[in-house]
């Protein structure tokens, strides 16, 4: 019989999902495209991200 994962796991998963969503995002959506500086680029992104794992931090602890 299976276990459920770990929340460190899940936790890791949701990581890699983010950072795998964070390149593809920074790469394909338009919206990211008109931003010139990369730097400039980077930093929205991780904003977003940012607030993303905020509320899934503030659930798991």
């Amino acid at each position: 019989m299976t276990s459920l994962p770990s929340i460190e796991n899940l936790l890791m998963i949701i990581g890699i999902g983010h950072l795998v969503g964070f390149i593809w995002f920074s790469v394909s959506i338009p919206a990211f495209q008109n931003i010139k500086g990369i730097g400039t680029k980077y930093y929205a992104m991780l904003y977003l991200c940012i607030l993303e794992l905020i509320p899934i931090y503030l659930v798991v602890n």
